[in-house]
């Protein structure tokens, strides 16, 4: 049997039967009976030689079988580990192009920030040399006043996400 447990013969026809109701029923005992029970069990995907060698003789070919099944087995669970590690390597890879594309983005915008802050700069101050007083302090402010909007939306948008991965973090 694959578990390693030895089959049991039919029950014998000569039994008594015996009264639920008895406590305790008499029944006849050969001299020098005795009852004995073995069990074997293994871990590991093969039996052991000499089970191994007790299924080729009942069935001839039974080993090989168990061989090929051991083989499959061990094929499969590589092939999905394999799978596995592929897997987390693409997501790895995909997490990394995708921080470093954003990271581009952002350097790249911090270079538009700057440029458009210098021109608002730049064009503040020649109003201030033309004599337009008013007007230059708001070319100079509209831009740099959008700019810390920017900083400031994307540094709160920066902690919800944070506080949004912990929480998922935790509930993993």
């Amino acid at each position: 049997m694959p578990d390693g447990t030895e089959p049991v013969d039919p029950e014998p026809a000569d039994l008594t039967p015996v009264d639920p109701a008895d406590d305790a029923p008499d029944l006849p005992e050969p001299p020098g009976s005795r009852v004995v029970v073995r069990a074997q069990r293994w871990d590991a995907p093969l039996p052991p030689p000499g089970v191994l060698q007790r299924y080729e003789e009942i069935l001839p070919g039974a080993a090989e079988r168990i061989l090929a099944m051991a083989e499959n087995q061990q094929q499969n669970r590589l092939a999905q580990e394999n799978a596995f590690v592929a897997q987390e390597q693409y997501a790895l890879e995909t997490a990394r192009s995708t921080h470093t594309a954003d990271s581009g983005r952002s350097k790249l915008g911090l270079i538009f920030a700057f440029i458009v802050a210098l021109a608002g700069l730049g064009a503040g101050t020649y109003l201030i040399n033309a004599g337009f007083g008013g007007l230059s302090l708001a070319v100079i402010f509209a831009p740099l006043s959008a700019l810390v909007g920017v900083f400031v939306y994307a540094d709160r948008a920066r902690r919800a996400e944070r506080r949004r991965n912990a929480r998922d973090d935790e509930s993993d």
